[in-house]
């Protein structure tokens, strides 16, 4: 940790104020003398993408305006009980109102800037569905792997399966699930911190990806520069997982236009796969799996922040059902 000497963070503080009180007043005056408000003009800089998103997700928290800020409020989940209520987002002619009353708010022509509403409505969907994903995902998170749960019990059968097609397990609980990179003979210890979320991306990517999931696995056996599979696999979904909730890959997300848990799945094969690629040109030991995965996520972090971020998963196997 570094260490701040008491007058640099007397500085730092004394800075963040005096930019709290200059910034609006700056943006006021910018949209005195241009007569076009902070989300008219992200709006006219920025084509259609995630820095688009981005810059008008941060004016409209920002903002002081209650018609802005009612935006993103608006495509939270609909309150209409129940758990399925708390997952539905607006609509998108309730969005389209929704962007509609800010332009009234913030007097912006729609005859003369027609793209406006049409920008602020798409931005709003496109935050709440990244939000959605994240609560979908940790909602599976949160679902801890049961050997009393056959369901549970047969999704860890068939990812056996899709790894080592004709080979049986001797038992549930034996020394064999090494062989695909579990620490130990009952692979439920290993999905603590994960839950069902690690079950689901390891199997995803063995039955949408055989091919290479086959090849990860080969390499991952490599007597020297090995290193376990399966434990890997869950390790980079919680990076994965981590990273989504910081909001580190809206950007992917917002570029991409989908959100749902497949999307998620999808880039989590596409990091494992290149984590192991990675991992093959460092030619590093297991011994150094943190300091590779370290490297790897600050790797990851850097492309993720490109306005043009797109993660872009293998073509799936067509044999998959």
């Amino acid at each position: 940790m570094v260490k701040r000497w008491p007058l640099a963070v007397a500085f730092q503080s004394l800075l963040d104020l005096l930019l709290s009180l200059v910034w609006p007043m700056f943006k006021w005056l910018l949209t005195k003398f241009s007569g076009r408000c902070e989300l008219l003009r992200i709006v006219l800089r920025y084509p259609s993408g995630a820095e688009r998103i981005c810059k008008l997700e941060l004016a409209i928290r920002a903002s002081g305006c209650p018609a802005v800020r009612a935006l993103l409020p608006a495509v939270q989940p609909a309150q209409q009980g129940g758990d399925r209520g708390k997952d539905e987002l607006i609509s998108a002619a309730q969005a389209a109102e929704a962007a509609s009353a800010v332009a009234v708010a913030k007097r912006v022509e729609p005859g003369v800037y027609p793209q406006f509403e049409s920008a602020l409505a798409e931005a709003a969907i496109a935050v709440a569905s990244h939000d959605r994903l994240c609560r979908r995902a940790d909602a599976v998170r949160r679902v801890a792997f049961s050997n009393d749960c056959a369901e549970h019990e047969a999704k860890l059968a068939k990812l056996w399966t899709a790894l080592c097609p004709g080979q049986p397990l001797s038992g549930r609980i034996c020394k064999q699930w090494g062989d695909i990179g579990f620490q130990g003979d009952d692979p439920q210890t290993d999905f603590r911190g994960m839950g069902m979320l690690g079950l689901e991306q390891l199997l995803f990517l063995a039955s949408r990806y055989p091919s290479q999931a086959a090849a990860v696995l080969s390499q991952s056996q490599h007597p020297v520069s090995g290193f376990p599979f399966a434990v890997a696999g869950i390790n980079i979904g919680h990076l994965v997982w981590r990273l989504l909730a910081a909001r580190k890959f809206r950007k992917h997300f917002y570029n991409l236009g989908s959100y749902e848990l497949d999307d998620l799945h999808r880039l989590f094969c596409c990091l494992f796969l290149r984590f192991a690629d990675f991992w093959q040109r460092q030619g590093a030991s297991v011994m150094e799996f943190n300091s590779v995965k370290a490297k790897f996520k600050r790797l990851i972090k850097t492309e993720a922040a490109r306005s043009d971020c797109l993660f872009r998963a293998p073509e799936e196997s067509s044999e998959t059902g």
